[in-house]
């Protein structure tokens, strides 16, 4: 699994945990909840590694976005 694609199922565990539209029986509810706890972890460090690359090769523009210039975007991929 990509980093990507755990920063998207992680996020659509989090939308479906937070509906209140949404029943699940015991199991499912179960499931999704222990997945998106095991993903939680995995977050924090794909995170604080891009904040970390980000900070080294970005630089903050006037808005306040860090930018990374077009001879850096093959080093931070």
């Amino acid at each position: 699994m990509t980093n990507g694609e755990i920063i998207k199922l992680y996020t659509a565990l989090e939308h479906i945990s937070i509906d209140p539209t949404l029943k699940f029986n015991f199991s499912i509810g179960y499931a999704l909840a222990k997945n998106r706890e095991i993903l939680s972890n995995e977050i924090k460090i794909i995170l604080e590694l891009r904040r970390k690359i980000f900070n080294e090769f970005g630089t903050i523009n006037e808005q306040g976005d860090i930018v990374v210039s077009k001879d850096k975007i093959d080093l931070v991929n």
